[in-house]
């Protein structure tokens, strides 16, 4: 059960949403950035009331997780003097739940290129003869969909299958922790609503999700349909020998509703850029406009949260500007 639909939800959601907009009069109408603090859009309010599919430059929530293995941590972390060279193979388009199948992303040809242009933000290059790989880089993208409670295949057992696509989606917006975290509070929310009916400020689920702007904000994409990019480096030598063995993993989402993967693919990959190979404690969440011209220059982000600690926040590095923009 969606925590949403509850009744003490229900009753105060109207109230929570003005919340922001009460903040900001408060505080002269816009969000101050304590000297020291990363910037972030936290509590702002994007006022476009048209829907997306209608907007010429709408505004999207993307997100970006490198989880790290510990084979990964051992490895020098790349830079301008230790740069790491890579073979890139691409694993194709995958659809996951239900939902349409005949969602045109763009051109594997474009997605290399962002992806080239995003691993060279944090000095991943690509191998040549002069620079042999130390990394294979293979990559997929697609689309996450929600089930349709309607469908034969799910039949009676909803409930259990739509738990393991949501926790497949939060996976890829929040990391596999997040969605470990999630999966032991829907099992105690299951449990608690099989013995007695609980108010919503009780029920471990809405405990989950309301207890600060990040896991909300995580929580409310993994319920949405989504386009998604997986980056997964391996150990190049130790493929040569047969051996798999995966350094770090990053998963780049970006909320479907209303845009085409063909407007956010290439932006949300190399908006992905200073993620890549870069160990992450949680998330990051980003808010970013795309145009419909079919272009994937880029414009300002605007970052709606970071990681918490500093010291693993990746290089501020700018993202290099295509030469010539592809076109999808």
């Amino acid at each position: 059960m969606d925590y949403r639909s509850l009744p003490v939800f229900r009753r105060h959601s109207a109230a929570l949403l003005l919340l922001p907009l009460v903040w900001c009069v408060a505080h002269g109408g816009e969000a101050k950035v304590p000297a020291g603090k990363t910037e972030s859009s936290e509590g702002q309010l994007n006022l476009n009331f048209l829907p997306k599919a209608f907007q010429k430059n709408p505004l999207v929530d993307q997100t970006v997780v490198t989880e790290m293995t510990d084979l990964g941590r051992k490895m020098p972390l790349t830079s301008a003097d230790i740069p790491g060279y890579f073979v890139a193979q691409a694993a194709g388009y995958h659809l996951e739940g239900h939902g349409p199948a005949v969602e045109q992303p763009p051109p594997e040809t474009v997605l290399a290129n962002c992806l080239n242009q995003a691993l060279a933000i944090n000095h991943f290059l690509p191998a040549s003869p002069g620079h042999p790989p130390t990394f294979l880089i293979l990559y997929t993208w697609g689309v996450h969909n929600n089930l349709d409670k309607g469908s034969d295949d799910v039949g009676g057992a909803f409930p259990d299958v739509g738990h393991k696509n949501l926790l497949g989606r939060a996976a890829l917006v929040g990391g596999t922790k997040f969605a470990a975290e999630l999966r032991t509070v829907l099992e105690q929310h299951d449990r608690q609503s099989e013995v007695m009916t609980v108010a919503a400020v009780l029920d471990p689920l809405y405990l989950f999700v309301e207890r600060d702007w990040k896991t909300k904000q995580l929580y409310e994409q993994s319920l949405a349909d989504c386009y998604y990019v997986v980056a997964s480096a391996y150990d190049y030598g130790a493929g040569a020998r047969g051996e798999r063995k995966l350094l770090w993993r990053s998963k780049m989402t970006v909320d479907a509703r209303g845009v085409s993967m063909a407007d956010t693919l290439p932006t949300l990959i190399l908006n992905g850029g200073v993620y890549l190979g870069r160990d992450m404690p949680e998330a990051a969440t980003i808010s970013k406009r795309i145009n419909r011209t079919g272009s994937t220059k880029l414009a300002p982000l605007e970052v709606k949260a970071y990681l918490n600690d500093r010291e693993n926040l990746p290089e501020k590095t700018p993202v290099a500007q295509p030469k010539d923009e592809p076109k999808p």
